[in-house]
This record gives structure tokens, C-alpha cells and sequence, in this order.
């Protein structure tokens, strides 16, 4: 409750990695965070989020991704290593499988709910604010100026099919009485994108 978060980085889930987790968060303000999924949250096991009233802007999913603290145990001068040699023991080798999720992914058996936030200036190769898999509740919330190299400038809602059968349920993607303001996507749906994905937009 009533906490700042900025210039934090992770593999996945830049601030916060939830695995089977019941957590509400209220009043809450994320900028300038990166990871390679989920630049803020990445939400999976079972895990139930609550948003209210919460601010992302300026987060960021990398596709491939270094965190800069790869020479935290000895400078650069200490290591006897180029920085591309394979055997370089403090070179974090993190790359390709990522990119999505400018703030918040959903993953296998995650839930979230969100009421009241504002998601802005978000970036990602997929879903500029949110990528969702599993199960999306969004309500009275803004999204502004987000952006995807690829799809879903500001949501994108991935569902599961079997010979081309979506086999979600009718619930799994709620979004209700939100606001989509100039995001923007290179390839398809500038604020939505939805792949064998079910639900409402109401």
C-alpha cells in the first residue's frame, strides 16, 4: 500500500514474481522497471492479484535481456574475461524467450483483477501494458500511449485451442468500462489482441 517502485530489474517479473500467492496491491506506483516478461509482475501457480488504484508508466519487457549488474562481484579491470567469452563467470547470459509484458503477465493458473489503475507509456514486443494467459478481470481503468512491436499495443489476450476449439471458459477475460487512448502496435490490434481467447469487452 502506497509504495514506489523504479529502476528495478529482473528475469521475470521486474518487481514483483508471485507463485502461488493471494496479494492485493493499493495505492501503488511502478516506473521505469524491466525484465524480460512481466516488466512489473509476473503472476503464475495459482496465485490470485488484486489491483486498485495503482500506476504503471514507463516499464518495459526486454527480448533480450543483461541486467547491468553482471560485474557486481569484480570490475571490469579484475576480470580476466572478455565480456562475449562463454566462460565468463560473471556474464548473466539471458537472451531470446521474452519481450512480453510491458507491466503485468499472466501466466499458467495466475488470476488478476484490476480496478481503478492507469497503465502509460508501457512497452513490449507483445502486450505494450498486459499479457494474459489465464485469468484477466480489468475495470474503470486508463490505458494510455502503450506500445508492442508486434501485437497487442496495450493487452493481449492469449487462449488455449485443440484442433482449433477455444477450450477456455467464458469468463476467463473480463474488461469493462476501460478507456484506450493512443496505444499503438506495429502489426495488429493497437489496443487489443486476442488469440483463441474468450470473454467479454464491454
Amino acid at each position: 500500500i502506497n509504495t514506489t517502485f523504479t529502476q528495478i530489474t529482473a528475469i521475470n517479473g521486474g518487481c514483483n514474481y508471485y507463485a502461488a500467492t493471494k496479494t492485493t496491491i493499493i495505492n501503488t506506483t511502478y516506473t521505469n522497471n524491466t525484465a524480460r516478461n512481466g516488466a512489473v509482475e509476473y503472476i503464475e501457480n495459482l496465485s490470485v492479484i488484486k489491483v486498485q488504484n495503482s500506476l504503471y508508466q514507463y516499464n518495459q519487457a526486454l527480448e533480450n535481456l543483461t541486467p547491468t549488474i553482471k560485474q557486481d562481484i569484480k570490475t571490469d579491470e579484475d576480470n580476466p574475461f572478455k565480456e562475449d567469452d562463454p566462460q565468463n563467470p560473471y556474464e548473466y547470459d539471458i537472451y531470446g524467450n521474452g519481450g512480453y509484458a510491458g507491466a503485468i503477465y499472466v501466466g499458467n493458473l495466475g488470476n488478476i483483477t484490476i480496478t481503478n489503475s492507469t497503465f502509460n507509456y508501457n512497452n513490449a514486443l507483445c502486450g505494450g501494458a498486459i499479457y494474459n494467459t489465464q485469468h484477466l478481470s480489468i475495470k474503470n481503468s486508463e490505458f494510455n500511449y502503450n506500445f508492442a512491436q508486434i501485437e497487442g499495443g496495450a493487452i493481449y489476450l492469449e487462449g488455449q485451442s485443440k484442433d482449433n476449439i477455444t477450450i477456455k471458459l467464458l469468463d476467463y477475460n473480463i474488461i469493462e468500462n476501460n478507456t484506450f487512448t493512443n496505444n499503438e502496435v506495429y502489426s495488429n490490434g493497437g489496443a487489443i489482441y486476442e488469440e483463441y481467447a474468450t470473454g467479454k469487452i464491454t
